[in-house]
């Protein structure tokens, strides 16, 4: 006989337990995978950490560079040599019949700058320009500044009165006559003048001659007095025919004088056409200094004039005279003038674009030498940099210590430094320094 096993159907508790098992095994895969990073997040992870850079400090030296200033060339003022009339020739007929300079001559005090209508321009050394002929007889501050100014030349040695008497008109001959002209002649009517003068003197000395020896001596004393008459008219008639000064033909000059431009020969003389174009004053430079390099400009300071741009269009100067505190167009400073040492090359026009730099370089700085990029500033503006310190901190990193400094020099993308502190607070070669933001 045979027996029949009979199997017991799965109860609802095992799928209790399957389910539980399950669950418990997909949140343990979970929680590994949170584990697990790949090597692509890593590095990614790594290129937005920040990983700390630090450099040793060194002992060097840094030579400040060289402060530059801008500024322009000034070869002084120009004025047109152009005479409405010279001697007794009058403006329609004026032209050049002889220009002895070429640009760039020097016009010396009392020396033909050019020839108008075959009369002469003569540079005079004068406080002021003549504003009219100057005349026997005349009186002035003109013949004042005249009588000077042929004092200056030489030329005359009697009292300066302003008063145009026969040693000024002596002088003024000799002006002339230096520079290889006479004085103008005496207009028509001071000529006749002198011819009346000369007959009726010439009658009056014939007269006494005249004279019986028995005359009355009545008819004696009134033919002398004609005579004196005569004499004295003659005299001053004479007077008045003596060298005159032309205004046309005197270019008065202050202190140093080129000739910027020269007319030819033949052509008409007007004012749109000056005869001549003299430059008056030494040649200069005004630079503008700001605050921060106005010490290197000081007076008498040797400094190197350059045109952007060239390394060969170069000159020396000296500055000579610092203005007063402006605030010109949003750059406070001073106007810095210099003067230049010698003849400017020929590169340099009025107008030329410069810079100045002092001649002699700045002694370099000595001291502790770090990378710029080291170097912090906090709100205040004050430096410092970080110092990387061997012990660690609170939380188990890298220490930092602040050390305060002041800057003494910068160049080359390095400071040289000097640290506020001494001892162990301080700074010293050796030293790692941590450049850019903490970990």
């Amino acid at each position: 006989m045979s027996s029949v096993i009979k199997r017991r159907a799965p109860t609802g508790g095992w799928l209790f337990v399957w389910l539980g098992v399950t669950l418990a095994v997909a949140v343990a895969a979970l929680l590994i995978g949170t584990r697990i990073v790949s090597p692509l997040d890593s590095a990614a992870q790594n290129s937005e950490r920040a990983v700390p850079v630090a450099v040793a400090v060194t002992q060097g030296s840094i030579a400040e560079a060289l402060p530059a200033i801008s500024g322009k060339v000034s070869l002084g003022r120009t004025l047109s040599v152009a005479p409405t009339s010279v001697g007794n020739v009058g403006e329609s007929t004026l032209v050049v019949t002889a220009s002895p300079r070429i640009p760039g001559d020097s016009v010396e005090n009392g020396s033909l700058i050019v020839e108008v209508s075959g009369r002469p321009i003569i540079a005079l050394e004068m406080a002021f320009p003549p504003y009219r002929s100057i005349e026997p007889g005349a009186s002035g501050r003109d013949v004042e500044a005249l009588q000077q100014a042929l004092m200056r030349l030489g030329h005359y040695a009697g009292t300066v009165d302003g008063k145009y008497g026969p040693g000024t008109a002596s002088a003024v001959t000799r002006f002339y006559r230096a520079a290889g002209y006479e004085p103008p002649a005496p207009s028509p009517e001071v000529q006749a003048a002198v011819l009346d003068a000369e007959v009726l003197a010439a009658e009056a000395d014939a007269a006494v001659l005249e004279l019986a020896s028995d005359a009355e001596p009545a008819i004696v004393a009134a033919a002398r007095r004609t005579q004196a008459d005569a004499d004295a008219r003659l005299a001053a008639a004479r007077f008045s025919a003596a060298a005159r000064l032309a205004a046309g033909e005197v270019f008065a000059i202050t202190g140093p004088a080129t000739v910027a431009a020269a007319g030819q020969v033949g052509s008409a003389v007007s004012l749109e056409a000056p005869a001549a174009v003299v430059r008056l004053g030494a040649p200069s430079v005004v630079l503008r200094a700001t605050l921060d390099v106005e010490a290197a400009f000081l007076e008498g300071t040797a400094v190197t004039i350059t045109r952007p741009g060239s390394v060969s269009d170069v000159f020396d100067g000296t500055v000579v005279a610092i203005s007063e505190f402006t605030a010109n167009e949003g750059a406070p400073g001073v106007d810095v003038s210099v003067a230049p040492t010698g003849p400017l090359p020929s590169a340099f026009v009025d107008g030329s674009e410069v810079t100045a730099t002092p001649s002699t370089a700045p002694p370099s700085v000595a001291g502790l030498e770090v990378p710029l990029v080291g170097l912090r500033q906090d709100g205040e503006g004050a430096s410092y940099v970080l110092v990387v310190r061997s012990e660690l901190d609170s939380e188990g990193g890298r220490g930092y210590a602040r050390v305060p400094v002041l800057v003494l020099a910068e160049g080359r993308g390095k400071v040289i430094v000097e640290a506020e502190s001494t001892g162990s607070a301080g700074l010293r070669v050796g030293d790692q320094i941590l450049l850019g933001d903490p970990p």
